[in-house]
């Protein structure tokens, strides 16, 4: 799984969270070494470089765990 990823572009939406009703978030979107783009939100208030690594780590970590699995329906 990549470690190094690219921050391609950040938007201002609303919280989809219940509790976090009216506040705003930062949509991240980024970019894996291998070309592969996913998206992560952090809450807006206190939105900083560490807490986006944090959020990619275990954006990432989810992704670890589902890739290769197959589901039937």
């Amino acid at each position: 799984m990549p470690t190094e990823f690219t921050v391609l572009d950040v938007h201002d939406v609303p919280s989809l969270e219940e509790a976090r009703r009216g506040k705003m978030d930062k949509l991240i979107k980024y970019e894996l070494a291998d070309g592969r783009r996913r998206y992560v939100r952090v809450p807006a208030d206190g939105a900083n470089e560490a807490r986006i690594i944090e959020a990619v780590r275990k954006d990432l970590g989810e992704l670890r765990n589902l890739a290769g699995k197959k589901f039937s329906a």
